[in-house]
């Protein structure tokens, strides 16, 4: 078994302001990340030359993950799911009906997880339509 180390400081970005989530997507060369600011997801680029405001929301992002092709980009907020196609900045919001507290991307199966504040857990297609995959099979929930 590997042993695990303290992992050594890459780089070290102050842009000025909190932090709240972050998204790196797969790339070859680190040339770019997500950011998000309160109600904000800005596009990066590695020399912080360039921001690219993605998503601008009512509320607070809670939670946010880029998909591995880099194409797709989900955040959470309250209650409200954002799905952006990043090329084109086309978005669709999800109703989720509760607060959603954390999300996932799965790049197996081009789907996304949401954790909600009731305990359940659903899994979405995010560019098909505005129901979630549990809803589709009978809405079977996480006991």
């Amino acid at each position: 078994m590997a042993k695990l180390t303290i992992t050594k400081l890459l780089k070290n970005w102050n842009i000025g302001v909190p932090v709240k989530r972050i998204a790196v997507p797969k790339q070859d060369k680190l040339e770019f990340f997500y950011i998000a600011i309160d109600k904000q997801i800005y596009k990066v680029n590695e020399n912080m030359k360039h921001k690219t405001k993605i998503l601008s929301a009512k509320l607070p992002i809670r939670d946010m993950c880029v998909s591995p092709n880099n194409l797709i980009l989900c955040a959470i907020e309250g209650s409200n799911i954002h799905i952006v196609e990043i090329g084109s900045k086309r978005k669709v919001v999800y109703k989720n009906g509760v607060q959603v507290n954390c999300i996932a991307y799965n790049p197996e199966q081009e789907l996304i997880a949401t954790g909600d504040e009731n305990g359940h857990i659903k899994l979405w297609y995010p560019q098909v339509n505005e129901k979630s995959v549990s809803d589709l099979y009978n809405d079977h929930n996480i006991k």
